[in-house]
């Protein structure tokens, strides 16, 4: 207030009673005018009497300012003062200040307090939770926004302060002071007066929240309600959530959250639009022009880019002139980027309204703006845009109301063209239509939807790239231009876009586009190294060394954090541009980095050996590397290669002693196999063996499988006369092997399980407190395992199983369906009423399997053969599943051994029962019909299955197609 700081100057206070008073008890400040507090009750025509008597005798003093504190107990003078000229200047919760000035010079009494001080907390704790409250009362209520703990600061209150003590009214918590984030200032806000808001960040120092009852509804820690949003940054939801909130804020406590919206999504047109128009709504220009500095040429969409035009035509339409040739060329420049765009319809029918606005003066003025109109339309019509039809037509009453006879000659010169843009914009609309303009730019994830929208700007790309319009190249190229500018705003994060994007412009010839699109890239991207790598790819390959080189430094950065991967391109960078001696000072250097790994050395080795052809060098960069990586096998390896290469058989083999020598068996193993690879070229058989057994002896100390694995076995023989893809036995023999190795390996394992007694005769030996506890339903139907028998596919019924057993060693059952685990029949029957037709009509189609597994792509082939039922099925159980009887030859392998089978063993190979088919006596005749004569389907699955069907038939004699394996005969010869 204009008085807080005043020295007070005493006047002669006046004693006398109120009928004998003649001025009003007064000090001076020190601004020349005086201050009177009226404390006393008096009557209305006393005080008057006495007011009008002192502004005399001010006047004659030359007084200037007078300011009259009225207590709110003597309410009833503030009239009579009005009426003498007074007017207010504040209020406060007990008195009326009222001011008057008295010279009649201009009045420069200083005016009421213009700014309130709004805080608002930012309260983090260790675990990175922050301090959120729901309020109660306000435009949040009810609207279950999350917010920070916000207030007033009071008169004579710190701004720390103020924000420590919002928190403990609020929440009970108690905070200290770290730091201001971020403030920002607002006009009319509070009956009409400004707001400054500051941020503060505070440092919890409690944790129990007790809610103020008052104003709180609710109050939490953010990670209970947002954890997403802290582990994910780029929570579209969250972003959204705050973007709607800040609208019904005032603009002070809106930008902040606008601001931190846009740090993570700058791209997102639609955010910074409602930024702008927050700062519209109060009249900001100048943070109005600062937004649309940061967003316009990275945001090409066209919505922004209108309200970018009502802020110009509000700025400018007082102007005149000069105001109208600034909306013209903000026209003119926002149909230069997004002229292009489908949706730009609506602007270019707003741009030639407002040509057709302007007032021409004489003739010559006329003319210019008739030939404005003609070139805008005209732009349009080319243009493939939701509106080019509308914008035909009009051009065509516009060309017509001016002269027919011109418009005949202009309008057959671009109806070709207009044909085109029309029908390039359906061909185009395809690609659009697939394309969401609401979706955020977020970094890669891998969802459907992401993957949707990059294969739906991709075709676009490709589309524009096609040049489908047939313009010249330069028009192309903007298109073009604009549609990745616009790609971008979506997919922001994808190194791919950016990089084709540079690529698109080098290949075009536009060097200096490239490189700014890389510059671009690596600002959106700082992480991406791959973008580096290929920014100084495209510098290096222009001759631009140095440029080249800063980007191999940013790679490396400080050098203590540096991967290894830096370090070694940038010594090929160096050997490349600077030499053999550059890039060895630069190793020396980086190999005393303690980060620096073993590929370093690897790496700089090869360079000496391939590019300097100094073999001495290298083998020394080795030797220095082995000191400090023997413990890595890799390295050991590379080594090896190294010294293969320059066939030195001493070393290698003493190589490989060292390295096993300290290598921990688990870690040695493909140390092993390379050694015995070196063995079987360079030695005899002697020492092939002798390697084969220490690599036994030394692994067998790793396994459980101790002693078994130090035997010799027929997979050694196989690993030991193997040469590249060749091998002395077939691939079947091969997996053969490898299921005996499996099985050797888990004989133990398998006979532990099978000591585990099992069967209802052991249920008596359950203790009883497990079977107290046991709550099992009776409808839980346990097998009877003691009816199960290992599984053996060389089994033969002569060979002694009896008669009543399948050969997979299951009992038959009289039903068509058999009864595997001797259920009783009632209990089996309700298993197969509960049992899907379309399961009991796969089952019916697949063939007899012998082995454990049986042949994937055959099983799919049944699948994809078989006639599912779609209706009601009849009851399971019945002739509908018949089995089939009698023996069955489904050697899949081809030999012409035949297996007998029992009634019951096998299912029937077609479904004859479905009644539906229309055809079904046909389907019956054709029984024994084979893949081949079954029309291909559309599904790329099914034609790949039908393919290998195929090829399956038509091969040696002796195979089996896989028709064949449907109806469970062979197709080739059974001699």
């Amino acid at each position: 207030m204009a008085f807080s700081s005043t020295s007070s100057l005493p006047v002669m206070k006046q004693t006398k009673p109120d009928a004998e008073r003649t001025l009003l008890n007064a000090v001076e400040d020190r601004y020349g005018g005086v201050k009177v507090d009226v404390e006393d009750s008096m009557d209305c025509n006393v005080y008057v009497s006495l007011l009008r008597d002192s502004i005399t005798q001010w006047r004659k003093q030359g007084k200037k300012g007078v300011w009259i504190k009225l207590p709110i107990h003597l309410a009833n003078l503030v009239e009579p003062t009005v009426k003498e000229g007074f007017r207010y200047h504040h209020a406060e919760s007990d008195y009326l200040m009222l001011v008057y000035w008295i010279p009649e010079t201009p009045d420069t009494l200083p005016a009421n307090a213009s700014h309130t001080v709004g805080i608002g907390a930012f309260v983090v704790n260790d675990n990175r939770e922050v301090l959120v409250v729901q309020e109660k009362n306000g435009a949040f209520k009810g609207k279950d926004v999350w917010k920070f703990p916000t207030g007033v600061a009071n008169q004579g209150e710190d701004i720390c302060k103020a924000a420590i003590r919002e928190v403990k009214e609020e929440t009970d918590i108690d905070t200290e002071f770290v730091e201001i984030l971020a403030f920002s200032q607002t006009h009319q806000t509070f009956y009409g007066k400004s707001d400054l808001f500051f941020v503060c960040m505070l440092r919890p120092l409690s944790s129990d929240i007790n809610k103020q009852a008052s104003e709180i509804e609710a109050a939490q820690d953010q990670a209970t309600t947002s954890t997403t949003a802290a582990t994910d940054p780029y929570n579209v939801e969250a972003a959204e959530i705050l973007a709607s909130s800040a609208q019904r804020m005032p603009i002070a406590q809106a930008a902040p959250i606008y601001e931190q919206i846009l740090s993570l999504f700058p791209t997102a047109s639609k955010f910074w639009k409602q930024y702008a128009e927050a700062h519209m709504a109060v009249n900001n220009d100048d943070a109005i022009k600062q937004i649309f500095s940061r967003c316009l040429l990275n945001c090409l969409h066209v919505p922004l880019w209108r309200c970018y035009i009502r802020f110009i035509k509000k700025v400018n339409e007082k102007k005149g002139a000069d105001g109208q040739d600034e909306i013209r060329k903000a026209f003119d420049f926002m149909l230069g980027y997004v002229g292009a765009d489908m949706a730009s319809g609506p602007v270019w029918m707003e741009y030639i309204t407002f040509l057709k606005s302007l007032p021409a003066q004489n003739a010559q003025e006329e003319s210019i703006r008739m030939t404005a109109i003609r070139k805008t339309y005209q732009k349009a019509i080319i243009t493939p845009t939701h509106h080019v039809e509308q914008l035909w037509r009009e051009y065509e009453n516009f060309e017509n109301s001016v002269s027919r006879q011109l418009a005949k000659g202009l309008l057959s010169e671009y109806q070709p063209k207009y044909n085109s843009a029309r029908a390039v914009y359906r061909e185009q609309k395809k690609y659009v239509d697939e394309i969401d303009y609401n979706m955020l730019a977020v970094p890669p994830t891998g969802s459907f939807k992401e993957e949707q929208q990059w294969m739906a700007w991709k075709r676009f790309l490709t589309f524009e790239k096609g040049n489908p319009q047939r313009i010249d190249s330069v028009s192309s190229n903007k298109r073009i231009i604009f549609t990745y500018e616009q790609c971008l705003m979506y997919l922001y994060h994808y190194q791919d876009v950016w990089y084709d994007y540079a690529t698109w412009h080098a290949k075009s010839g536009s060097i200096d586009s490239a490189i700014k699109v890389f510059q671009r890239a690596l600002k959106a991207l700082p992480d991406s190294d791959t973008l580096k790598y290929a920014y100084a790819e495209l510098e290096e390959s222009r001759g631009a060394i140095q440029p080249a080189r800063k980007i191999y430094e940013s790679l490396l950065g400080d050098g203590v954090n540096a991967t290894a991967l830096a370090h070694i391109q940038f010594i090929r960078f160096l050997r490349r541009n600077e030499g053999v001696e550059a890039a060895r000072k630069y190793f020396l250097d980086a190999r005393k980095s303690p980060d620096c790994s073993y590929h370093v050395y690897v790496a700089y080795a090869l360079i000496a050996f391939c590019l300097d052809k100094d073999s001495k060098i290298a083998h020394n960069i080795f030797e220095a590397g082995l000191k400090r990586f023997m413990h890595e096998p890799v390295y050991i390896l590379e080594y090896a290669d190294f010294l293969s290469r320059l066939n030195d058989e001493r070393n290698i083999r003493a190589l490989f002693e060292r390295a096993l020598s300290s290598l921990p068996p688990e870690e040695s193993v493909e140390v092993w196999k390379r050694y015995i690879q070196f063995e079987q070229t360079y030695g005899d058989l002697a020492s092939m063996l002798k390697v084969e057994q220490r690599r036994k002896e030394s692994l067998s100390r790793t396994g459980e499988d101790g002693a078994s694995a130090l035997e010799s076995s027929l997979q050694d023989v196989v690993s030991r006369y193997s040469f590249m893809d060749l091998w002395p036995c077939s691939s079947k023999d091969l997996d053969h092997l490898a299921r005996q190795e499996w099985l050797a390996k888990n004989i133990n394992k398998k006979a532990e399980k099978s000591a585990v007694s099992n069967g209802p005769a052991n249920l008596d030996k359950i203790p009883a407190d497990l079977a107290s506890n046991s709550n099992v339903s009776g409808k839980v139907i346990y097998p009877d395992t003691s009816q199960t028998v290992i599984y053996d596919p060389r089994q033969k019924l002569e060979a002694g199983i009896p008669p009543s057993t399948t050969a997979s060693g299951f009992k038959a059952a009289s039903n068509p369906l058999s009864n595997p685990i001797g259920l009783a029949p009632n209990v089996f029957d309700e298993v197969l009423k509960a049992t899907p037709p379309a399961l009991i009509s796969f089952l019916a189609n697949l063939p007899i399997v012998e082995g454990p597994a049986p042949n994937v792509d055959i099983v799919l082939s049944i699948c994809l053969q078989s006639d599912i039922p779609v209706g009601k099925a009849g009851k399971s159980g019945t002739a509908q599943n018949p089995m089939l009887s009698g023996p069955a030859t489904s050697d899949l392998s081809g030999s012409s051994r035949s297996r007998p089978v029992p009634s019951g063993s096998s299912f029937k190979t077609r479904d004859r029962h479905s009644g539906k088919r229309k055809d079904r006596d046909r389907q019956e005749e054709d029984e024994t019909a084979t893949v081949q004569s079954q029309p291909l389907p559309r599904d790329v699955f099914r034609i790949r299955q039908i393919q290998k069907s195929r090829a399956a038939t038509t091969s040696q004699t002796g195979s089996v197609s896989y028709g064949s394996a449907l109806s469970g005969d062979l197709s080739g010869s059974t001699a």
